[in-house]
Order: C-alpha cells, then sequence, then structure tokens
C-alpha cells in the first residue's frame, strides 16, 4: 500500500510540472509578439498516445490554458501520467500552436 501511495504522489508531481509547461506556453503567447516551439518528436519517439488536441491562439489562449489545466487534473484523477507536447508558431497575434496531452502506450 505504501508502495502505491509513493507511485500516486509521483504522479502527480509530474502532472504538476506539466501544467507548468502549459503556463510557459501561455505566458509565451500572451505577452510576447512571437512564440514558436516544437516538441512534436516527442510524440514518436516515445510511442505516445494522443488524447487530446488543442489550437491555441492567441485569441482563446486565456480559456483554452485553463480548459488544458483542467484536463490535466481530470486524467490526473484517473491515475494517467500525462505529457504535454507542443508545435507551431505565433508573430504578431497571427497563427497557433497545437497542445497535445498524450498518455505512454502500455
Amino acid at each position: 500500500m505504501f508502495i502505491k501511495l509513493i507511485g500516486i504522489s509521483d504522479l502527480r508531481e509530474h502532472n504538476q510540472a506539466q501544467k507548468a509547461g502549459i503556463e510557459v506556453i501561455h505566458t509565451g503567447i500572451k505577452n510576447s509578439r512571437g512564440f514558436s516551439g516544437d516538441m512534436s518528436s516527442s510524440i514518436l519517439e516515445r510511442r505516445m498516445i494522443i488524447i487530446r488536441e488543442f489550437k491555441v491562439s492567441k485569441q482563446n489562449v486565456e480559456v483554452l490554458s485553463e480548459t488544458i489545466n483542467q484536463e490535466i487534473d481530470v486524467l490526473s484523477n484517473q491515475f494517467k501520467k500525462i505529457f504535454v507536447n507542443y508545435e507551431g508558431s505565433i508573430t504578431n497575434g497571427i497563427g497557433e500552436i497545437t497542445v497535445w496531452l498524450s498518455i505512454a502506450r502500455s
């Protein structure tokens, strides 16, 4: 039982760190003229299963950041270890970042 509780604690810490990554994306899009990134290759490298996809723009960053964080909380409560990946760019408010929530393939 003790080992299981440690595992749950590690899972929650991991998922909280992933939420910190969402905050980086949120801040980058909201407060700068340009934001870009490409973390999509790690989905293939780790053989991930994409469970949710979000198209984040300067116009919807507030709402989607909150939605993504809520989704991570829901999945954490289901004991799923979440990985956040993203790609795309926004320059002068134009463009979008695709954010994926993924889980490891069993």
